[in-house]
């Protein structure tokens, strides 16, 4: 029965739109300082996508926390 409960709640548009945010509290934004170039830098990494022409499945994204 648990199963059956949680399958029907994971799929109930309802449920899932009306359910308590579990995360913290949203604070303010926080301002990063940094002195220089390249001092601090932001990475993330994306995928799997489907196949590219070139082989490629992911994508990375490096930028500098001076020019963001």
């Amino acid at each position: 029965m648990d199963r059956a409960v949680t399958r029907c709640v994971q799929s109930c548009k309802s449920c899932q739109t009306r359910k308590p945010d579990q995360g913290k509290p949203k604070g303010l934004m926080e301002i990063t300082q940094v002195g220089g170039q390249f001092e601090r830098i932001g990475i993330d990494v994306l995928g799997p996508f489907p196949r590219s022409r070139s082989g490629d499945t992911n994508i990375a994204v490096a930028v500098d926390y001076l020019r963001k």
